[in-house]
């Protein structure tokens, strides 16, 4: 198996991320305490960054065996940084603002490819 020139390497960037027509804002994750000392999680944006969202259908996924049930994929370009326990706030959709922005959580590490990161999604309602 042959490696990817750097110019393949750009070509492959510059394409995936001229495909993303998606908005999301980037939340970092920071705790305080509660009134009971207790951890609770704060989620505050930190920045914007063109993406590429896929809903995914959960009947999709198997019936039987331990398999995470996702709502999306998400995809980023390569330079994004984030944690794991970040959030991810969709606000526009195909250069659409959405009047509700779309909340997910990370679900697993970032999967790191040739042309980008790609993120698993659950949705977040409990806002």
């Amino acid at each position: 198996m042959r490696a990817f020139t750097t110019d393949e390497l750009d070509r492959l960037q510059s394409t995936q991320e001229s495909a993303m027509q998606d908005t999301c804002a980037i939340q970092t994750y920071s705790s305080m305490k509660d009134g009971y000392g207790n951890p609770k999680p704060v989620y505050q944006d930190a920045y914007e960054s063109e993406c590429g969202l896929e809903h995914l259908d959960p009947a999709e996924v198997q019936a039987t065996g331990q398999v995470p049930i996702i709502d999306a994929k998400l995809r980023l370009p390569l330079d994004t940084e984030l944690d794991e326990r970040d959030r991810i706030k969709i606000t526009h959709r195909f250069g659409v603002e959405l009047a509700t922005p779309q909340m997910f959580e990370i679900d697993g590490p970032p999967e790191w490819g040739p042309s980008g990161l790609v993120l698993s999604l659950k949705a977040v309602d409990d806002e």
